[in-house]
């Protein structure tokens, strides 16, 4: 059984941990690796006790459903035959939209600016523009006398503009560009596509590698890849912004995507099958600093089961599994 863990025991040492137990799970594990996690785990007592309670969750990973374990398993492979120096960089579990990200950190690190898993941070630049980041993103500044250039490298962000004619205001991603062509817009990096939301005013949304562009106005969103944009549709912008003041509106949603959203915030895995829960419908208002209070209220309003090991990991499925 595994035994209790210490308030101090904090996410990184979790993270240790869970690719400690990818590791040692491998075929391949060789005897220098066995040596290195000893030495790992007789450093300290936290460390002991963070394994314990990796492996704890794997035990229940051999009850859950076959679309649930076999994503997981196929995830921590292939993170354990990355070369060691790389591996923060892997996703160590994937389950459907859910996962734990071993990435943002390490990218923070590298950032001008970082919010962690669950946090919300507000910054105002030296031309005075306001940006909120959204959990678990990061980001670059690069001021000139020619523009203003903010590189989102992961995550989420809010921007209100400042006024400045001579210098554009041009969001950058992997996939995209987003020109302020007036105040008030949020961006958002997803793993293949950049997402666009209008406020106020409008933007011009132009794709990384090729053309045309398109322009984006008030209450209208889009998503552009590398090579195009989507035709722009109306939304509620102030629903798809309500993260800015802490809360989450669903208007009918699946569930498993409410659980995509509340895994940006829950402090560990949160796992379930897309499958299993596809029939299952939400609406209302959600407090995201709450994730722990979210998954208690579904589960005792919708026919679902949470299933807990400690204060970061559970596992929702429908209750008559």
């Amino acid at each position: 059984m595994a035994r209790s863990e210490p308030a101090s025991i904090n996410r990184k040492i979790l993270h240790q941990a869970a690719l400690w137990h990818a590791t040692l799970g491998d075929e391949q594990v060789t005897s220098k690796q066995r040596q290195d996690f000893e030495r790992w785990r007789q450093q300290s007592i936290r460390h002991e006790q963070a394994f314990d309670r990796m492996a704890s969750v794997w035990q229940q990973l051999d009850h859950i459903e076959e679309d649930l374990r076999l994503p997981a398993a196929k995830a921590l492979q292939q993170a354990t035959r990355t070369k060691r120096s790389t591996l923060p960089l892997v996703a160590m579990v994937t389950l459907s939209a859910c996962w734990i990200s071993l990435s943002s950190e390490l990218s923070g690190l590298f950032s001008d600016y970082h919010t962690s898993h669950g946090q919300r941070q507000q910054i105002t630049l030296n031309d005075g523009s306001e940006i909120i980041l959204n959990t678990d993103s990061a980001i670059d500044v690069d001021f000139t006398n020619q523009q203003r250039l903010i590189h989102l490298k992961q995550g989420e962000l809010y921007i209100t503009v400042a006024a400045d004619v001579s210098r554009p205001f041009v969001i950058q991603t992997e996939h995209a560009t987003a020109t302020a062509l007036g105040t008030q817009y949020a961006v958002r990096v997803r793993r293949q596509t950049t997402e666009v939301v209008v406020t106020e005013s409008k933007v011009n949304v132009c794709p990384e590698q090729t053309s045309p562009c398109v322009v984006i106005h008030q209450n209208e969103a889009t998503s552009a890849d590398n090579q195009q944009v989507a035709t722009p549709h109306t939304v509620d912008a102030d629903l798809h912004t309500a993260w800015t003041s802490g809360k989450l509106v669903v208007d009918n949603w699946p569930l498993s995507r409410l659980l995509a959203e509340i895994s940006r915030y829950y402090p560990g895995p949160l796992l379930y099958s897309d499958t299993a829960l596809q029939s299952i419908q939400v609406s209302g208002v959600f407090i995201l600093d709450a994730p722990e209070q979210i998954l208690t209220h579904l589960e005792h309003s919708l026919p679902i089961r949470v299933n807990r090991a400690g204060k970061f990991f559970a596992m929702v499925r429908p209750r008559n599994h």
